[in-house]
């Protein structure tokens, strides 16, 4: 098979819905398929300010990395150049693709695919990781566009399930593929952590909610006073706000929390991870929560807002547990349940580590995906 990738940045800067499609591409290729790839030189995806200083236009590997540039500096999305977006099109019809993989929303990655698409007659299987709590994901344009969509690969069948009955999407063209982490990823044997230590690990954006997490710990040191708070993820436009909320805590408290705001390699998450009693990833809008399967490669359970893919997720993987969102009370208790029984913690563990091992792997995701476009 002749396969088209597009994402809207690509390593090292990137998201989990990138992640995702760069990590088919690279399973494909390994495989013995022919790809031909297409993003940005955009370097974050979260503020979409940064291009990459070290992407070229065209390197090696059949990669196209397209130069962008903003029409203001008002506006904060950038636009293809046009000149380098036809020298591309010009390479793809040579490439003649049978399937594009593309993804995630919301950028405009959708359309270029639904035009790449037109112009090819290829078949467009799109990876939308929707937040359904989010509007820019709940355009009219959006949904249009989603309808034009050959094969929509979700995350999670709760993802299926507000797709087909909110907006009307077909169900016979969705298809639950997942996403997953690496075999090597995976940990060899389990270690009981060396203290009490939390853990949040995502970008410091407003939904994940890190400000949540921090009132629960000042409540949850009174008893659990050696407990410690670790918070590890890229900065964010929204990031100023958690550090005035640090800032307004006694100094005893701030003393017990420690924050690290930058991209982190594989090797740093894994250390995280293996440091911490368990996750805690309090955000109110997840399309998976790959973070979550991290973990529990790693061997450490879990704790996530009761909201549809995450609890689903949790369910699922019989990892951790989930707590109502947005509420201090019901999070508090969720950590002082994993605290106060590390039996019950290591089990959770267990039972979450054999089922990622099992069933999320990046191995088993193409495979669910080369066996679904074969057909």
């Amino acid at each position: 098979m002749r396969l088209l990738f597009v994402s809207h940045i690509h390593p090292p800067g990137v998201d989990g819905g990138s992640k995702i499609i760069w990590k088919l591409r690279d399973y494909f290729q390994n495989n013995g398929h022919q790809t031909l790839s297409l993003a940005t030189n955009l370097y974050s995806t979260d503020d979409f300010v940064r291009s990459n200083p070290k992407a070229n236009k065209f390197t090696q590997n059949n990669l196209f990395l397209l130069p962008t540039y903003r029409l203001h500096r008002r506006l904060p999305k950038p636009v293809f150049k046009i000149a380098s977006f036809i020298k591309f099109l010009v390479s793809c019809f040579k490439f003649r693709p049978d399937f594009i993989v593309a993804g995630p929303l919301p950028t405009t990655i959708i359309f270029y695919a639904i035009l790449i698409k037109f112009l090819t007659r290829a078949k467009l299987i799109f990876i939308p990781c929707f937040h359904e709590k989010d509007s820019e994901f709940t355009s009219l344009f959006i949904i249009k566009a989603l309808r034009q969509v050959d094969l929509l690969c979700t995350l999670t069948h709760h993802e299926v399930s507000v797709l087909t009955r909110n907006y009307h999407l077909k169900s016979n063209n969705c298809f639950v593929l997942g996403a997953g982490i690496d075999h090597s990823f995976l940990i060899s044997k389990f270690t009981k952590p060396k203290k009490q230590n939390l853990l949040f690990l995502g970008n410091f954006a407003a939904h994940k909610q890190a400000e949540l997490l921090i009132k629960s710990f000042a409540i949850l040191l009174a008893k659990y006073p050696h407990l410690t708070l670790t918070l590890a993820g890229q900065k964010t436009l929204y990031y100023p706000k958690i550090l005035a909320t640090l800032k307004k805590l006694p100094l005893s408290i701030r003393q017990k929390i420690k924050i690290y705001p930058k991209r982190y390699s594989t090797s740093a998450l894994a250390h995280f991870l293996s440091n911490c009693s368990f996750l805690v990833l309090p955000s109110i809008h997840e399309s998976f929560g790959l973070v979550f399967i991290e973990a529990l490669a790693r061997g450490r359970a879990v704790i996530g807002a009761d909201i549809g893919p995450v609890s689903e997720l949790i369910a699922q993987t019989g990892g951790g547990l989930t707590f109502k969102p947005k509420s201090i009370p019901s999070l508090t208790k969720a950590i002082s349940k994993l605290l106060s029984s590390p039996v019950l913690s290591q089990k959770m563990a267990q039972t979450g580590y054999q089922y990622i091992k099992d069933h999320y792997t990046w191995d088993k995701i193409g495979d669910r995906l080369c066996q679904k476009i074969a057909c």
